[in-house]
């Protein structure tokens, strides 16, 4: 396969577009919206732009002085660290804010990157991913995985395109321009399925050990950035419950070995989940603030007495799309399949304020980028590529204006 350098040329060419729009306008449409928040210390117009709306400012005031007050309560720690981390680059909060998204942007292009091109070109085949592999060889009780049509073999041109639409997605694209954590969450998730596959790459069906725990905490950093970051592990929970159950009776303990293995980073993450739930309440404080409850598939319901229903079907729009891609993540990797399956049940039954964030929630759906290899007309994977950088458009400029575009 040839040099990744032209696809992540584009890959920067599509964010400077982007960042040269919702800077202008920010600029030719002063905003007094009340999610606005004042320049810190001299910061430029183009830092303060994509540092000033919405939770922005509380990621940056909690690097510094972490837990502040109620509003800060509903974050989990680990975007404001990174941001502390970034100020020993600068002092200035906003621009370390900036510089923490968008650091973490840029590298999760490169993973997305490596996993296009791993799905692509796979030594073992497609197939094997296609079929739900699950670390199986053929032991005579049918465990031996099944071809279920695979991608067959997908062109450079075609791995490049993938990538330019998952850098198009808002989770990566407007949220990763703006001081939001989302691209953070994309980037250390992307990581731990990069190990994940790592550890399956020697003779199965045993898997490497450590891969399997790097995989596991890099999916614990990755929670630790956005709660939305659970399905991954809720995904492996299930996977490896169905490995243990059906892999031989002499080799279950290393299968269960591995198992604690690869969840371990999950059950630390738990761990801080209950820390947070003791000693902040953050659940109450989210209620409180914002309604946001969890009700089955009610999300979009909840936002029909508090918004107008034309925004309420514009704010779904996007939601066909992202079905779409989830169909055909089934050609890919059905474990991909799963996550990205619930995380969408997740989204959808998030209510309230929350609900308006549905496609900042859905297209920091990874696994949905990987699902455009699965799509071979190159017009079709263009004109996709457009409506999620429009969509992207509309949420960083209402991110910029302090509108409803969360």
């Amino acid at each position: 396969m040839s040099s990744p350098g032209g696809a992540l040329l584009r890959a920067v060419l599509l964010k400077a577009c982007f960042v040269a729009l919702i800077v202008w306008a920010a600029g030719a449409w002063p905003s007094e919206s009340p999610y606005i928040k004042p320049r810190f210390e001299r910061a430029n117009d183009l830092v303060w732009y994509l540092s000033r709306g919405f939770d922005s400012e509380s990621y940056q005031i909690m690097a510094t002085e972490g837990y502040y007050d109620e509003f800060s309560r509903s974050h989990p720690p680990g975007f404001p660290l990174l941001i502390r981390a970034m100020l020993l680059l600068t002092s200035n909060r906003q621009a370390a804010g900036v510089l923490a998204a968008n650091l973490c942007s840029l590298l999760a292009v490169l993973a997305m990157l490596a996993l296009l091109r791993h799905y692509a070109t796979s030594r073992d085949g497609p197939a094997r991913h296609a079929a739900g592999h699950d670390g199986l060889r053929h032991d005579g009780v049918g465990c031996e995985p099944q071809s279920a049509g695979g991608l067959g073999r997908v062109g450079v041109s075609h791995v490049d395109l993938a990538l330019l639409l998952g850098c198009a997605m808002p989770g990566l694209l407007a949220f990763g321009t703006v001081a939001y954590s989302e691209s953070a969450m994309m980037l250390f998730a992307m990581l731990a399925w990069c190990a994940y596959l790592r550890a399956e790459s020697g003779e199965l069906p045993r898997r490497h050990l450590g891969w399997l725990l790097a995989a596991s905490w890099l999916g614990a950093l990755s929670l630790m950035m956005r709660d939305m970051g659970a399905p991954l592990f809720a995904a492996w929970g299930l996977i490896e419950l169905v490995r243990v159950v059906r892999i031989p009776g002499e080799q279950r303990s290393r299968a269960l070995l591995e198992a604690g293995a690869l969840l371990s980073g999950g059950l630390a993450a738990a761990g801080a989940f209950a820390w947070r739930l003791a000693e902040h309440d953050f659940i109450e404080v989210q209620q409180k603030l914002w309604s946001v409850r969890f009700e089955l598939f009610g999300g979009p319901a909840s936002l029909m007495g508090s918004i107008d229903p034309e925004f309420v079907v514009l704010i779904y729009a996007s939601l066909p799309l992202g079905l779409l891609l989830l169909a055909r993540t089934w050609r890919v990797d059905k474990r991909l399949t799963l996550v990205a399956a619930l995380g969408l049940v997740l989204m959808l039954s998030v209510t309230g304020v929350g609900a308006q964030s549905f496609n900042r929630y859905l297209w920091a759906t990874w696994p949905l980028a990987l699902g455009a290899l699965a799509i071979r007309d190159r017009g079709v994977l263009w004109a996709l590529t457009a409506w999620l950088f429009a969509v992207s458009l509309w949420c960083g400029l209402g991110h910029v204006q302090g509108s409803m575009a969360l």
